[in-house]
């Protein structure tokens, strides 16, 4: 019988199929191979995808950054020269100042307000002038009880003309200044121990402003505001002399149909 002498597995320089070496290299390589077999696999799903979007037609882009904010609307690209009507609904409160044998003293006005109107731009570039005239009523009213005798304004119509310079801030937003001459049917009446009712053409000037944006081609709504400072008016009745000054502020909205 031979005997062969087997290596110890603690020799300096030698292990044996089981010791420490052996075992970390055989790691090594599994996580080696491990390794390739995650590279291979993201490829092939890269591959994949790839093959998926081309087959559906998909394109895979950077994100657009955001447009910046206009106030434009698609179907509102076009001129603003010509011709234009419409009409605006409002509330209107005021002051008539009254100066005379009744005394000195104010009262406020208020009431709705309606007018339709009429009028043409014409446009440079980004600026725009205009003119327009308008015609309304309402019932934009007040008073003040003196002595017995209560003073009252009641505006029973308005007409007027006026000018317009704006600005565009976009294809769609005018805002613009607004500035001409008015006329109104007032009716200046006491009530008491004197009593009178006197029907008095008026007129005085108009300062404003106001934004108009067109949704579609031939329609803007219309938001505005208009100042009106009537002239004043000096009434006598029952041997007592009184100056009637009234003013008053206008806010609306409206629609405008554009030619």
């Amino acid at each position: 019988m031979f005997n062969y002498p087997i290596p110890a597995t603690n020799e300096p320089g030698r292990t044996s199929p089981g010791g420490t070496n052996f075992a970390r290299a055989k790691a090594s390589r599994r996580s080696a191979a491990l390794r390739s077999l995650l590279r291979a696999s993201v490829a092939a799903a890269a591959l994949l995808a790839g093959a998926q979007l081309a087959q559906a037609g998909g394109v895979v882009e950077r994100a657009s950054p955001l447009p910046d904010p206009d106030f434009s609307s698609p179907a509102a690209d076009q001129s603003w020269n010509g011709f234009f009507m419409g009409a605006s609904l409002g509330y209107g409160i005021g002051d008539t100042s009254v100066t005379g044998g009744s005394g000195n003293f104010d009262f406020d006005n208020e009431g709705t307000f309606g007018s339709v109107y009429l009028g043409h731009d014409w446009q440079f570039g980004n600026f725009l002038l205009g003119i327009e005239g308008e015609w309304g009523g309402g019932d934009i009213s007040g008073g003040e009880t003196i002595a017995a005798t209560n003073l009252s304004t009641d505006l029973n119509w308005m007409a007027a003309i006026r000018a317009r310079a704006g600005v565009l801030l976009g294809p769609a937003l005018l805002l613009y200044a607004t500035g001409g001459y008015a006329w109104a049917d007032t009716d200046l009446v006491a009530r008491g121990a004197t009593n009178f009712t006197v029907s008095e053409n008026l007129s005085g000037y108009q300062l404003g402003g106001g934004a108009e944006f067109r949704f579609a081609p031939q329609w803007a709504l219309r938001l505005d505001y208009v100042y009106t400072d009537l002239e004043d008016e000096n009434i006598t009745a029952g041997g007592t002399t009184n100056n009637f000054d009234p003013d008053f502020h206008l806010a609306r909205a409206g629609l405008t149909l554009r030619f």
